[in-house]
């Protein structure tokens, strides 16, 4: 696994299609409920558009698009993880949010080389709750690790359950 450092490393598990994915605790600054996404021409096809957030433009990318998945049927049952980023604000639809846990790095793996995602965009597979989780490098994943480095560097830890935010 790349670059994970200590024994213990805290994560939010959630789900795209079928299957679980996880992103460190410290890239994300807010959890919220899908909202109405405005569409912006010409954007990538992964860019739904942008919401406002307490008067903050965040761009918004589908993870089912990226992923070459089909669209969600309901996107009113989708969340939003706002992510911590330098040079624009991003955020990040993903079907449903399970969890923040703490998961024992000695019990990860890396990714096999046959994984779906491309291995650039995978730190690693996780074991969590007898199941196996995905964890995604998003920066790389995004194609914007450059926004990341200072935002990650400045973050808090973060306790289970201080994430959700109920606001929107």
């Amino acid at each position: 696994m790349k670059n994970l450092g200590d024994d213990t490393l805290q994560v939010v598990v959630f789900r795209v299609a079928s299957e679980s994915y996880a992103i460190p605790v410290q890239d994300v600054e807010s959890i919220i409920r899908h909202t109405e996404v405005t569409a912006v021409p010409e954007s990538p096809y992964e860019v739904r558009g942008v919401i406002d957030i307490r008067g903050r433009l965040i761009s918004i990318y589908d993870l089912r698009r990226r992923f070459g998945l089909m669209e969600l049927e309901d996107e009113a049952t989708a969340n939003v993880l706002v992510l911590r980023a330098e040079v624009s604000e991003i955020g990040l639809m993903v079907d449903s949010v399970s969890e923040v846990a703490t998961v024992s790095v000695s019990d990860s793996q890396p990714a096999p080389a046959e994984a779906t995602v491309a291995n650039d965009f995978l730190l690693g597979v996780i074991h969590h709750d007898d199941a196996l989780v995905m964890l995604l490098d998003v920066p790389r994943l995004l194609g914007i690790e450059d926004q990341f480095v200072a935002a990650a560097a400045a973050a808090e830890p973060v306790h289970s359950g201080e994430l959700v935010d109920s606001v929107v």
